[in-house]
């Protein structure tokens, strides 16, 4: 008996290996599921409009496939494309499915978070106000604040129209003045908190701020 268990041993052993290997192999082979965090990309948007509110950029992708193939697998394989070439002013919604995902030929989209998506459109104008300059703090004792001259005194906005539309002015950030004695030349970046602006020029101005004696 105990010739017959030895018997052929080696050759025994090597089968085994073999059969785990290929047991391993099949185990590998069946569907296993991975997530992704996917960019969304928003194509062909109508001429003279934009996208007013916030839109999730990443979307989670789960797929499923081969363990081979998921493992080299990579986001940038994948894509997501909403074209938006016939949506119209105002909400506009989007279902995300799972067949609208670009992936490799053996993968399979299984879920998709968020399913839908929502995309305001706005029309977009142009429109020219004048900056407003924003002081922060006094003087030193003694002095006082003297002329204030913006360049440029008005700059362009394009942006949603229902942003811009009535925009009387535009304001700088706040200028720090508080203990100087002196006259000063700054450069300030525009406030647009809230505002829904594609383009701005320039995006700053040059104030001279003229600082006298009482």
């Amino acid at each position: 008996m105990r010739d017959i268990l030895f018997k052929n041993i080696t050759l025994k052993i090597l089968s085994l290996f073999f059969a785990v290997i290929l047991w391993l192999f099949v185990v590998g082979e069946r569907g296993t599921e991975i997530g992704f965090l996917i960019p969304l990309e928003l194509k062909d948007i109508p001429t003279g409009f934009m996208v007013s509110n916030e839109v999730k950029n990443l979307v989670e992708v789960r797929v499923s496939g081969p363990r081979t193939l998921l493992t080299s697998l990579s986001p940038s394989q994948m894509r997501i494309a909403l074209d938006l070439s016939k949506s119209e002013k105002g909400t506009n919604l989007f279902q995300i499915l799972p067949e609208d995902i670009s992936v490799p030929r053996g993968i399979n989209v299984t879920a998709v978070k968020p399913s839908s998506v929502t995309i305001e459109l706005e029309k977009v104008i142009t429109i020219e106000v004048p900056v407003k300059v924003r002081m922060s703090g006094s003087p030193l004792k003694g002095y006082k604040l003297g002329d204030i001259i913006v360049n440029p005194s008005v700059v362009t906005l394009t942006g949603a129209e229902g942003d811009l539309k009535g925009l009387k002015a535009v304001s700088t950030v706040p200028i720090d003045i508080k203990g100087i004695s002196e006259s000063v030349v700054k450069k300030a970046p525009l406030e647009l908190k809230g505002l829904k602006v594609a383009k701005m020029q320039p995006d700053t101005v040059e104030i001279s701020i003229t600082i006298d004696k009482r």
